[in-house]
C-alpha cells in the first residue's frame, strides 16, 4: 500500500531536480534527504544507498578533473540506469496493469528513483546541461510547426495501427503528468539532449549529433519494437531541435511531456491492444 510518507519522497526528490540549476547546493541537500527517506522506506537498500553515494563521488571528482575514462564508466551507469540494470532499487509502483481504455493493452507506471540520478550524473558531466551554449535562433514561424510535428508524430502512428483514437481523462492523471515530468522526460532528455548532443555537437557538429542522438535514442526503445523504434527516433528529433533552437532542457521537456500526455489523453496508451501481439 502506498503511503503519503513515500509519496513525500519522491516529491523532495523532484524538488530537488527542479532546483540543481538554479541552487545546486540546496537541490543536493534535498537529494541527500530523499536518499535518506528512500532508504528508510527501503525504496532503496544500504548497498544501493551506498553505491548513490560512490557515484556522487565520482561525481564530484569528474567536476574536479575531467577525464574520458570516467566520463565513459558514468555514461555506462546512466545507461545501466535506464534499464535498471543496477540492484537493489525497490521503485514505487503506483499503477499494476491498469486499462486506460477499453482498447489500451495493461498498462504500469512506477516512480523512478533510479532513473532519476540520470539527471545529477548527467549534470555533473555537463555543468551546461540546462542552458547549452550550442543555440541556434530561428524564427517563430518555425517554432510553430515545430510545436505540431508531436500531434502529427501520434497521428501517422495511428494511422499505422500502433495506437488509436480513443478520448479519455485517467483520474490518475496527476501522478502521470509528475512521473512524466521528472522520471521519464527530463531524466531522457537530460541523457540525450542535455548531455550527448551537446556534447557531441562540440565535436562532430550540430545535425550529425543531433542525428546521432536520435538514433541512440531510439535504439534505447528496443524492447518496444522495430515501428516505435522509428516513432521514437522521429520523436528524438522532434525534441533534440526543441532543445537546438532555444538551447534549455527544459523545452524539450515540454515537447517530450506534452507527446506523451497527448498519447495518454487522445489515443490508446501506450499500445493498441491488438498490436500487441505483433511488438
Amino acid at each position: 500500500m502506498i503511503t503519503q510518507y513515500q509519496i513525500l519522497t519522491y516529491i523532495l526528490l523532484a524538488i530537488s531536480m527542479l532546483l540543481l540549476a538554479k541552487n545546486t547546493k540546496l537541490a543536493l541537500w534535498l537529494f541527500c534527504i530523499s536518499s535518506l527517506s528512500a532508504l528508510y522506506f527501503q525504496t532503496i537498500t544500504l548497498f544501493s544507498f551506498c553505491l548513490i553515494a560512490i557515484i556522487t563521488l565520482l561525481c564530484f571528482y569528474y567536476h574536479k578533473r575531467q577525464n574520458i575514462l570516467l566520463e565513459c564508466f558514468l555514461v555506462l551507469i546512466c545507461v545501466s540506469l535506464w534499464f535498471h540494470l543496477i540492484p537493489d532499487f525497490h521503485n514505487l509502483k503506483i499503477l499494476n496493469r491498469v486499462f486506460v481504455s477499453p482498447q489500451s493493452s495493461p498498462y504500469t507506471m512506477y516512480f523512478n528513483f533510479d532513473k532519476a540520478l540520470i539527471l545529477f550524473i548527467c549534470f555533473a558531466l555537463m555543468p551546461t546541461l540546462f542552458i547549452s551554449k550550442i543555440k541556434k535562433r530561428t524564427s517563430w514561424i518555425f517554432w510553430i510547426i515545430l510545436s505540431s510535428m508531436p500531434m502529427l508524430l501520434l497521428g501517422i502512428a495511428s494511422y499505422f495501427g500502433a495506437i488509436k483514437f480513443e478520448f479519455h481523462i485517467p483520474s490518475w492523471i496527476m501522478y502521470f503528468i509528475f512521473a512524466q515530468v521528472f522520471f521519464v522526460s527530463l531524466t531522457e532528455e537530460a541523457l540525450f539532449r542535455g548531455y550527448l548532443q551537446q556534447r557531441l555537437s562540440s565535436v562532430i557538429g550540430i545535425y550529425p549529433a543531433l542525428f546521432i542522438a536520435s538514433i541512440l535514442f531510439a535504439l534505447m526503445h528496443y524492447k518496444l519494437g522495430l515501428l516505435f523504434m522509428l516513432f521514437s527516433f522521429l520523436a528524438g528529433l522532434i525534441y533534440g531541435v526543441a532543445y537546438l533552437w532555444s538551447g534549455r532542457l527544459w523545452v524539450s521537456v515540454l515537447f517530450h511531456t506534452s507527446l506523451n500526455l497527448m498519447h495518454l489523453i487522445f489515443f490508446t496508451y501506450p499500445f493498441f491492444r491488438k498490436s500487441v501481439e505483433h511488438l
